[in-house]
C-alpha cells in the first residue's frame, strides 16, 4: 500500500471515505464488505460498504460490530470468524485509539484468515490516519461539513414527519368506515379478548359480537381476528358517532286518559244508606 492510496482516501468527501478505503485495502486484503463504528465521525458513526454476507436483504448491525470491539481494542486487531449480517464469516477487525472515542473497522474477508502480518500493520496505520483526520475535521467544525450534516438531518426529519402524517391520515380514513360499536369491539380485539369477554365488557350478546367482528374484517379487508387486532386504533381512531337522542313528544290534553265517571256508584251508595 503506497502513500498515494492514503492521500486519495484522506482527500475524499466524508460520504466517500469508506468506499475509497475499501479500494485501498483490497490490494492486500481481499474482502467483500467492510463496516465502521466510530464516535468521532461528523457525518455518521455507523456505515457499511460492499456486499454483506447472510441471506438476501440482511445487513451488518451495530450489535454485531460492538461484539467485536473489546477483543479488537485489546490487541489493536482481531482475526477469526464472527457473526456478520446474521452469518458466521471470516473477519478482520481493526481498532484505532488515535482519538479518545476510538473507532472500529471490520472487513468481511473472502478467504479464511490469517491475513499476513505486514498487511494488517499497514491497514492499521491507514485506519489510524483516517480516524485522526476525521477527528480534526469534527474539532475544527468545517462549515461545509456541518452544513451537509445539518441538511441531511433536516431532510430526514422532514421525511419522517411526512410519513407519519400520511400514515395517520390513511389510518383515519380506513377506520372511518367503522361504526362506533365496531370500533369498541375492535379495541377489545386489540386487547386480546375473546367474544365472551367482549360481550361481558360491552354488555351485548356473543352473537352480536360475532356480527360486529365479521363486519370489521370485511371493512378493513383482513381475514382474521389477529390481523384486525394489529390495527393501531388509539393512534388513528376517528371520532365516534354521536349518540342518537330519541325525543318523546309531550302528551297533550287530548292524549291524556280521561278519568272514569263513577258518580253513579256514589249515588247508589247514598240510596242504600
Amino acid at each position: 500500500m503506497d502513500l498515494t492510496a492514503a492521500v486519495d482516501v484522506i482527500r475524499a468527501p466524508l460520504g466517500e471515505i469508506l468506499p475509497r478505503l475499501s479500494d485501498a485495502l483490497s490490494e492486500t486484503i481481499a474482502h467483500r464488505a467492510l463496516a465502521e463504528l466510530s464516535g468521532n465521525c461528523p457525518h455518521s458513526p455507523f456505515k457499511t460498504h460492499g456486499h454483506p454476507p447472510g441471506d438476501p436483504g440482511s445487513a451488518i448491525t451495530t450489535v454485531e460490530m460492538a461484539a467485536l470491539a473489546p477483543s479488537a481494542r485489546a490487541e489493536g486487531s482481531r482475526q477469526g470468524r464472527a457473526r456478520m449480517a446474521g452469518a458466521e464469516v471470516p473477519v478482520l477487525a481493526l481498532y484505532s485509539d488515535a482519538t479518545a472515542p476510538g473507532a472500529l473497522l471490520v472487513l468481511v474477508l473472502t478467504e479464511e484468515p490469517p491475513v499476513p502480518v505486514g498487511s494488517v500493520a499497514a491497514a492499521r496505520i491507514l485506519w489510524d490516519l483516517v480516524t485522526a483526520h476525521r477527528d480534526r475535521m469534527a474539532a475544527e467544525a468545517v462549515p461545509g461539513t456541518l452544513a451537509q450534516s445539518r441538511a441531511a438531518a433536516a431532510a430526514r426529519a422532514t421525511a419522517i414527519a411526512e410519513l407519519v402524517d400520511a400514515h395517520g391520515a390513511a389510518l383515519s380514513a380506513l377506520l372511518g368506515v367503522l361504526r362506533r360499536r365496531e370500533l369498541e369491539v375492535l379495541e377489545e380485539l386489540a386487547r386480546g379478548r375473546r367474544n365472551r369477554q367482549i360481550a361481558q365488557e360491552l354488555r351485548i350478546s356473543e352473537s352480536t359480537v360475532k356480527f360486529h367482528v365479521a363486519n370489521i374484517l370485511e371493512k378493513l379487508g383482513v381475514t382474521s381476528r389477529g390481523e384486525a387486532a394489529c390495527w393501531p386504533i388509539r393512534g388513528g381512531r376517528p371520532d365516534p358517532e354521536p349518540p342518537v337522542t330519541v325525543r318523546t313528544p309531550r302528551a297533550t290534553s287530548a292524549d291524556k286518559p280521561r278519568a272514569r265517571d263513577v258518580s253513579w256508584l256514589r249515588d247508589g251508595e247514598r240510596s242504600v244508606s
